[in-house]
């Protein structure tokens, strides 16, 4: 499993999260991982689990960078919209997400 060793890594409780069918790992210039995102495909949704980003690296932008590879993930796989579950979301309202009436995330992709 890609994501195994990085999401042991970074996320709070990997066994509390789902790994999902694919990952994207953020690295410093040395190549050492700073974050992850990842997630699942479904239908022609591309769900979006989790971003983690290092303690030490957060406020850098890396994030971001990892929610614009999410978006062109979905778009190379040419699936209609992204999802995230319920969180507190400023994070992705700050990138153009809008929350449902069920408090899932959402994202359409124009092609």
């Amino acid at each position: 499993d890609l994501v195994d060793p990085l999401a042991r890594a970074l996320l709070p409780d990997p066994a509390a999260a789902p790994l999902g069918d694919w990952a994207i790992t953020a690295r410093d210039p040395d190549g050492t991982p700073v974050g992850v995102a990842h997630g699942a495909t479904t239908g022609d949704r591309l769900d979006l689990l989790a971003v983690v980003v290092d303690p030490e690296h957060r406020g850098q932008g890396v994030g971001r960078h990892l929610l614009a590879a999410v978006e062109d993930l979905a778009r190379r796989r040419s699936l209609a919209t992204l999802s995230a579950p319920p969180t507190p979301g400023s994070f992705l309202a700050a990138a153009g997400w809008q929350q449902a009436d069920d408090g899932a995330w959402r994202r359409p992709l124009g092609h």
